[in-house]
């Protein structure tokens, strides 16, 4: 993989996260979660991207079929483990326990649809 295409598979990972991270906003109508300016939603977009990126970098060296399930796992964890983490820090952030549970549910499935059509081996199924 070339650096560009990593550079790009990394910014799609963030793009889903913001995608994500606005999709709680706007379904909730702000009741699970607010955001008090766009720097607090690029900056969870990046956290979020860079952390699924990672996550799936490390699960293609899985055996094929191996893949989906265990980043689902880790991914749902580490986005509720980071979503809390923003939650409790308030960075111009305001997240409901329900808010992060549903904004990392959120996060899983748009990384995991990054993860099924950018990382998965070719074949697989």
């Amino acid at each position: 993989m070339t650096a560009l295409a990593g550079i790009g598979r990394v910014v799609t990972y963030m793009l889903a996260a913001a995608f994500a991270t606005l999709l709680l906003t706007t379904v909730s109508e702000r009741r699970l979660a607010s955001y008090g300016t766009v720097l607090a939603v690029a900056l969870l977009a990046v956290a979020l991207g860079g952390v699924n990126a990672a996550i799936a970098s490390l699960l293609k060296r899985l055996p094929r079929g191996a893949g989906c399930l265990p980043f689902a796992i880790i991914a749902m964890a580490a986005d509720a483990t980071l979503l809390f983490g923003v939650a409790v820090l308030g960075t111009a952030t305001r997240l409901t326990p329900w808010g992060v549970v549903v904004g990392a549910a959120f996060a899983t499935i748009a990384s995991g649809l990054v993860f099924s059509l950018w990382d998965e081996p070719d074949g697989v199924g």
